[in-house]
């Protein structure tokens, strides 16, 4: 496999594990046209028997997923003095994000996964001390980013620099808040 093929496989099961963990499903579209997984709402009910079912909730987000490392990205404040990450996102990804924020049945996300170095060896962790526990790190952070309607470009050919706010961080919490967000 190629870097890229690799950190596309690393960054889907990274951000695929944080939906797991917080009890969403999430799906690989058998054709990519700007859209990398789908993320399934999920509820859990409590019967009257004591009993727990679990049902969709019919409600869907859509990702586009990058990956890459700390080199390709920079990092600066924005009007406010906020933190921020810039990425250069392909021109025709963010057409995809605006187009779906104008015709798209529910949100389109864009989740950047940031490998923490340039080094391949370094990417993955397999934990298996005593000291440490059996276990698994992906070394990288992950922040998500979604155009504000005022902010849209319509003009964008090649490339966007985006700026995504440094809280738009991607934890176990991220799927079930954003759920609740209404964009």
């Amino acid at each position: 496999m190629t870097s890229q093929q690799i950190k596309e496989q690393l960054s889907f099961h990274y951000v695929g594990a944080i939906a797991a963990v917080s009890g969403h499903k999430f799906f690989q579209p058998d054709s990519d046209h700007g859209v990398d997984f789908l993320v399934a709402e999920t509820r859990r009910f409590q019967l009257s028997s004591g009993k727990t079912e679990i049902s969709d909730t019919g409600r869907w987000i859509a990702v586009q997923l990058k990956c890459t490392t700390r080199k390709s990205v920079s990092y600066g404040f924005d009007a406010d003095g906020d933190p921020i990450i810039k990425y250069g996102l392909r021109g025709k990804d963010y057409r995809n994000l605006v187009r779906n924020i104008e015709h798209g049945a529910f949100p389109l996300l864009f989740i950047l996964v940031i490998l923490d170095s340039e080094n391949q060896s370094d990417w993955l962790q397999v934990l298996d001390s005593k000291e440490n526990g059996p276990g698994m790190k992906i070394n990288a952070l992950s922040y998500w980013f979604y155009p504000k309607r005022n902010e849209i470009d319509k003009t964008v050919v090649f490339s966007k620099r985006i700026n995504i706010p440094a809280n738009n961080a991607v934890d176990k919490a991220f799927f079930e808040s954003i759920f609740i967000k209404e964009f």
